[in-house]
């Protein structure tokens, strides 16, 4: 079976113009590190039989499995026992193979670690992959060995 590479269908321009403020990044770039950049990907569709239109997936629900989300530690100042201020940037990507949502979908995490309790945000995937990007953030910890960690716990449709 051949493989076919298919462009990802739309712009969403409304949802881009509805974020406000908040940067938009894709779903389909692929994380990067420092300051190289990479081309986004598109999802494969395969043909069953040669000569045959490939099969568009259809549209299904946004869930928490889907997504990889995870907290990239930008700063840290430690206070010897008072604890550290951390900065931090939260990074969103496909956990598998992207693919058209039927809605948009806002998704809840929670950040654990800091001293103050749970802290809770939220960010919005578009159906066509767009996401507004989680600003940086700081936190504080009660000690240095405290080590924050990052878990979606909720994803309904916007």
């Amino acid at each position: 079976m051949k493989k076919i590479i298919l462009p990802l269908v739309g712009l969403a321009v409304a949802g881009v113009l509805a974020t406000g403020c908040a940067p938009t990044k894709s779903l389909t770039e692929a994380p990067t590190t420092g300051s190289t950049t990479t081309e986004p990907s598109t999802p494969a569709v395969e043909a069953s039989e040669p000569g045959e239109e490939p099969a568009a997936s259809e549209p299904t629900a946004l869930k928490a499995s889907d997504l990889k989300v995870t907290m990239k530690i930008t700063s840290k100042e430690c206070y010897g026992s008072a604890g550290c201020l951390l900065g931090y940037k939260v990074k969103v990507a496909w956990a598998g193979t992207p693919r058209e949502l039927d809605a948009d979908y806002d998704v809840t995490y929670k950040i654990t670690g800091d001293e103050d309790g749970p802290v809770l945000e939220t960010f919005t995937v578009y159906s066509d992959g767009q996401y507004d990007e989680p600003y940086e953030d700081m936190l504080s910890t009660k000690s240095s060995g405290t080590k924050p960690t990052i878990k979606v716990v909720e994803i309904e449709e916007a």
